[in-house]
């Protein structure tokens, strides 16, 4: 999505994560997506190192401008803490130490706080969308998918901010779903934000 509002071009390569590429080892040994070669060759891992790459690219700081510490903090807690009791709510067939009541439980210790920041605003830090939206985003869709009564009842704000960015152009703009990259296709440059036409 920060791809996308920073209006960049890229070369799409898409994956399976069953049936992962030599090549995306070659340049990234962890093998996990998404993965981004800069034209200098610099290689770039993290989502949300991506992410600032691309608004800072863009010359346009408005994503990462207001409430910086704020969304430092928000991202960083979603990444760590709220990630890791996500996976065991949503996978707990795979873990032995914790119910799903209790995982539920914990990730709500840190879904009431999101709710309580968007009774004031529209988004998380403000009433435009910004960074840490865009990276806590596709996690609290996660939740939402698991027990969706369950969130919708509990969490009327934060399921409002959901919709919102689900039915946003910026979202719509990078859900396209590409053909599995083989070694000798043609390059495939993309722009979402041209592709899809908004301003």
């Amino acid at each position: 999505m920060a791809l996308s509002y920073s209006d960049i071009s890229v070369e799409i390569r898409e994956v399976l994560l069953r049936e992962k590429p030599s090549q995306l080892f070659e340049v990234s040994p962890k093998g996990t997506v998404p993965v981004l070669i800069l034209p200098n060759g610099i290689v770039i891992e993290e989502s949300i190192d991506i992410m600032k790459w691309a608004i800072e690219e863009s010359k346009d700081l408005y994503l990462y401008k207001l409430e910086i510490e704020l969304q430092h903090k928000l991202i960083v807690q979603n990444d760590t803490i709220f990630k890791s009791w996500l996976d065991r709510y949503k996978y707990n067939e795979r873990y032995d130490d914790y119910s799903i009541s209790e995982c539920q439980h914990k990730c709500d210790e840190i879904l009431i706080n999101y709710e309580k920041l968007l009774i004031e605003n529209k988004y998380l830090v403000d009433n435009s969308i910004s960074l840490c939206d865009m990276a806590i985003f596709p996690f609290i869709r996660q939740f939402c998918n698991i027990n969706k009564n369950y969130f919708l009842s509990t969490y009327p704000n934060l399921n409002k901010w959901l919709i919102s960015i689900i039915k946003s152009d910026i979202f719509n703009s990078v859900m396209t779903k590409y053909p599995q990259w083989k070694g000798n296709d043609n390059i495939k440059i993309i722009n979402f934000k041209k592709v899809f036409n908004y301003a």
